[in-house]
């Protein structure tokens, strides 16, 4: 098994990897490309373009925490809850409380806004080196008396009690990572693959174990790390990758194993010298002097992050009036703003145009029935351009989806919860139905007092009229056809309806299945409802297929109300349409048996 380090600066780097795992690939050979958490979509995309590739068959890209998991499905875990982000927080708060009083630097402000957050970023930091409590505390003491000495004493005890709190019960991410560096082998999972890294700044102590751990196991391991000799102008820049691929190197060979070093020889891209000199001597120091002229260069002074970010907006504007294209690929928006959030740390607004969490959302109910006919206009026509008031384009274009464009609240229109139950159950209610159903989800609404999800939409549909079986249940019913004396078809109907506590055989026939039940609810008294509309239409594709029935009555007390019908059949679908619509025209009064009076 060969281990090999690979240096260079970082445009001279991916190229050389992507061939080389692309060598194992037309092999035939298993390749795992690992990867930083965020970066994994957009290496995928990288080695798809790269290598001409129209599927990722033989090649895995994933980030550690899929590499951790991947791993325990298949070596077991440890028996202990992992923690996400919010969980480690709240058990800092936790060990932050038991430390109440015996914190003198951090105690009067471990309970502002935002410290838990530092303080989880700091402690995940200090894992990631490798560095525990014990170690944080002896190097505290070598300190003089001061800030400095009681900042690191409280770190340590903070830190100490945190694993406390976890110990046993808890672990978080990465704890995981130094259990699964154990497991490895016991997993089976890395055997007979060459396994690439790639992205990382700089090799953290937790990744460097599982590394060590994963050397003996795989074909190979190629590991590429952005380093630059330390002669080169800003080679000061790189010591810390330095020391770390000598302490990567120092564990390998204290496990057995050892690692070749390749420097790969610069190859700058045509670009302007100017470009270049920034490259090489922009963190040097001192820097060598520029002797040419500063030809493309654009040098700008943001005030703040967000001053920067409006800088980059006009420029790549100013290029694209220009008619110059700046191959910008925004068809995965959500994961930039992901990126740009963890980057800069500043939260896009859910109303920022394009990127986002509510920019393709519409609360009010006219947006909501015009966003619906829109929908529906481009379905029956055909058409080949977007033409959805309010939508500007179509969400899938930048990698939305169209579920959240219309969510149900309070303040949702009577067509919001129809789209809803269209566009994600296919259930398309009539226009008449429209404002009755509405009306149930807007009262949902404000009992919740927030935004209601699809699901939880459709379980009122089913509450309301899919489930409603009192006080009139159709137990057992059947149709049939014959002909009179005259040739005129004659359907007949027959069933048990219980009511009032007993079972009633009930019968009759008619013109066709709708006349003949409504004649055989008269001869047990159920009579004065009258048919209004009636509509019908599948709801799913295929052999497995059922009709669903939508039909509107008017009760004896003037009242119009739906009722709604599924089954296999058409004609029993309407029949259970019809009883639904007389349930709810009295589905209000109940005895303490259950059943409606």
């Amino acid at each position: 098994m060969s281990v090999t380090i690979l240096t260079a600066r970082a445009h001279r780097l991916f190229a050389p990897v992507v061939e080389a795992l692309g060598q194992c690939a037309r092999k035939g050979e298993d390749v795992l490309l690992l990867v930083p958490e965020q970066f994994t979509l957009a290496a995928e995309r990288g080695v798809m373009e790269r290598l001409s590739l129209t599927g990722m068959f033989l090649i895995d890209v994933m980030s550690p925490s899929r590499l951790s998991e991947q791993v325990l499905a298949a070596a077991g875990r440890d028996g202990r809850e992992p923690l996400d982000a919010a969980g480690r927080r709240m058990a800092l708060s936790q060990a932050l409380e038991r430390l109440e009083d015996k914190l003198p630097y951090y105690g009067s402000i471990a309970q502002r806004r935002g410290f838990v957050e530092k303080l989880d970023a700091l402690i995940t930091d200090m894992k990631r080196g490798g560095l525990d409590p014990d170690r944080l505390k002896d190097y505290a003491d070598t300190l003089p008396a001061g800030s400095s000495r009681d900042k690191l004493t409280d770190l340590a005890k903070v830190y100490a009690q945190y694993r406390e709190v976890l110990r046993g019960r808890f672990s978080d991410s990465e704890d995981q990572l130094a259990y699964v560096a154990g497991r490895l082998a016991d997993s089976g999972f890395l055997r007979d693959k060459h396994l690439f890294v790639y992205g990382f700044d700089t090799l953290p102590e937790q990744l460097m174990r599982l590394l060590s751990a994963a050397a003996p196991l795989c074909k190979s391991l190629t590991i590429a790390l952005i380093c630059d000799a330390k002669t080169a102008p800003d080679g000061e820049l790189y010591a810390p990758v330095r020391q770390g691929i000598a302490r990567f190197q120092k564990m390998l060979f204290l496990s057995g194993e050892s690692a070749q070093l390749h420097a790969l020889p610069p190859q700058l891209p045509d670009r302007p010298e100017a470009i270049a000199y920034l490259d090489q001597a922009l963190f040097a120091h001192p820097a060598p002097a520029f002797a040419g002229r500063p030809e493309g260069v654009y040098l700008s002074d943001g005030l703040s992050p967000y001053e920067e970010a409006a800088l980059m907006t006009r420029e790549v504007r100013w290029l694209l009036a220009q008619g110059v294209d700046p191959e910008l690929d925004f068809s995965n928006i959500r994961e930039i703003r992901e990126i740009y959030e963890k980057c800069t740390r500043m939260k896009v607004h859910d109303r920022h145009p394009y990127a986002g969490n509510l920019v393709f959302t519409a609360f009010s109910g006219s947006h909501q029935d015009a966003i619906k006919k829109g929908i529906d206009y481009m379905r029956e026509h055909d058409t080949q351009y977007w033409e959805v008031p309010y939508l500007p384009i179509d969400p899938a274009d930048v990698g939305r989806k169209y579920e959240p464009i219309i969510r149900i609240n309070s303040q949702s229109g009577k067509g919001g919860a129809a789209f809803i139950m269209q566009q994600s159950f296919g259930y398309e209610l009539p226009k008449a139905m429209h404002p009755e159903f509405g009306a149930m989800v807007k009262a949902a609404c404000d009992e919740a007092g927030r935004e209601l999800l699809p699901n939880e939409i459709f379980d009122i549909f089913r509450a309301h009229y899919l489930d409603v079986k009192y006080p009139y249940n159709l137990k057992k019913y059947k149709l049939y056809e014959e002909n009179d004396t005259e040739g005129e078809t004659v359907v007949h109907f027959e069933g048990n309806l219980r009511f009032r506590h007993e079972d009633h055989l009930i019968s009759a026939a008619g013109n066709g299945p709708i006349d003949a039940f409504f004649k055989a609810l008269r001869t047990v008294g159920i009579h004065d409802y009258k048919f209004v509309t009636y509509r019908e239409h599948a709801v799913s594709e295929g052999a497995d297929s059922k009709a669903i029935s939508y039909i509107q009555l008017t009760a004896p007390d003037g009242r119009t109300v739906f009722g709604v019908g599924m089954d296999g059949n058409i004609s029993l679908a309407s029949i259970k349409g019809i009883i639904c619509a007389i349930n709810r025209a009295c589905s209000e009064q109940k005895d303490p048996e259950g059943e409606a009076k």
